[in-house]
């Protein structure tokens, strides 16, 4: 209701499978209670499938998300670059996710003129 027709909506979330895989390696590296999961500040969790599912069933088209999202300064951000560089080459070549973050930009459609 808040968003104009025409205007972009952008969610960055956890991307889940990313983060599962990250809190197992975590777990076995610094013991069971160690988790990056953090539930308390994540109620839902998503992949890319759910994501989209969310916001089209909502009425957004044109959804695209994007794997990693730089931000931070300095030497982290320079770090984050590469790695969302990186990380975008080998889900060309391989189709899987290796980043933390998802990014999604929608569109709310333009009203429909009678």
């Amino acid at each position: 209701k808040v968003l104009k027709p025409g205007g972009i909506l952008v969610i960055r979330v956890p991307n889940t499978p990313f983060q599962l895989f990250k809190a197992k390696i975590q777990k076995m590296r610094k013991g069971s209670h160690f988790t990056t999961m953090a539930t308390p500040l994540h109620l839902n969790h998503f992949d890319n499938r759910s994501l989209s599912k969310m916001v089209e069933q909502a009425g957004f088209i044109g959804v695209n998300i994007t794997p990693g999202a730089a931000d931070g300064t300095g030497p982290a951000l320079a770090l984050k670059k590469a790695y969302g560089g990186l990380s975008q080459v080998v889900l060309k070549v391989t189709g899987l996710q290796i980043t933390n973050i998802l990014s999604l930009f929608a569109t709310k459609p333009q009203a429909e003129k009678f």
